[in-house]
């Protein structure tokens, strides 16, 4: 079970199933908006729809 504050890494191959993988925990916490690779980026931030924590994908 996680909770709020603990840190989940994954490390992959591209196509591994990383960002899915990362697309069902969002949605089990109920973040808002389209959880998308960070390949491009550092991070993004999904921040909660409620009281929940935000998720941070780098």
């Amino acid at each position: 079970m996680l909770r709020p504050g603990d840190l989940v890494l994954l490390s992959g191959e591209l196509g591994a199933g990383k960002t899915t993988l990362t697309r069902g925990l969002g949605e089990g916490l109920g973040v808002r908006g389209a959880v998308t690779s960070p390949t491009f980026v550092i991070a993004r931030v999904h921040p909660p729809l409620g009281d929940g924590p935000a998720l941070v994908h780098v």
